[in-house]
């Protein structure tokens, strides 16, 4: 008896609070950047959000390099399993062993560089424009 009316106050408080969480909504003080507006809670009520020319231009450069760099990325862990590939199917073979790892430490320099360039770029985008 005891477990079920445990049971039965758990769902009561929890179908409560979803009932009435929207209630307690915060209308924003006047003086706030959203003043009159409704917000979750008052940390909210300050948000502005500014529409500076330059973060646009900035984030536009970053977007392209990311998606730059994304791509190169992708390539040298494809370059990797093709190595990878390679020195399975080796057989044995020297020349052919030796190839593939060679295949697989390009992908990985290459890998490490993109990596290096993206938190360069970012830490240099952040670094002018932040």
């Amino acid at each position: 008896m005891k477990k079920f009316l445990a049971v039965l106050i758990a769902v009561f408080s929890l179908t409560l609070t979803a009932i009435c969480a929207p209630a307690f909504a915060v209308t924003c003080p006047a003086g706030t950047a959203n003043a009159g507006g409704t917000k979750n809670n008052l940390a909210e009520c300050d948000l502005v959000t500014v529409d500076d020319p330059a973060s646009k231009v900035t984030s536009k450069i970053e977007s392209a390099i990311n998606l730059g760099l994304t791509f190169v990325g992708i390539a040298a862990v494809i370059v990797i399993i093709i190595g990878g590939i390679g020195y399975i199917t080796s057989q044995g073979d020297t020349g052919k062993s030796v190839k593939a790892r060679t295949t697989i430490l390009y992908g990985v320099i290459g890998l490490a560089i993109c990596l290096l360039a993206y938190a360069i770029v970012n830490l240099v985008l952040s670094g002018v424009f932040g």
